[in-house]
C-alpha cells in the first residue's frame, strides 16, 4: 500500500521492507543504513500557505528523493 498522496510507501510498508532488510543484513552480515528526513517548518508552511501548498511540497520532496533512490532503495511517507 502507498501513500495517496505522495505515492510513497507507506508507513507498514517501510517495516515490512526494513524487517526484511535486517534479516537480509544480518544473515550475510552487511550493514544496514536508515536516513530519516524531517520537514522542519512543515506546520507553518501549512499554516500561512494553505494545505494545498504544503501538499504540493510533500509531492515534490517525494519526486526529488525518488530521482536519486537505487531501485533497491525504499522511500516511505511516514508522518
Amino acid at each position: 500500500m502507498s501513500d495517496p498522496l505522495t505515492g510513497l510507501a507507506s508507513r507498514l510498508m517501510l517495516e515490512d521492507q526494513l524487517a526484511s532488510a535486517a534479516l537480509r543484513a544480518e544473515a550475510r552480515q552487511r550493514r544496514l543504513a536508515l536516513l530519516y528526513i524531517d520537514l522542519d517548518g512543515f506546520k507553518a508552511i501549512n499554516d500561512s500557505c494553505g494545505y494545498r501548498a504544503g501538499d504540493g511540497l510533500l509531492r515534490e520532496v517525494a519526486i526529488r528523493l525518488l530521482t536519486i533512490a537505487r531501485s533497491t532503495d525504499t522511500i516511505a511517507r511516514v508522518g
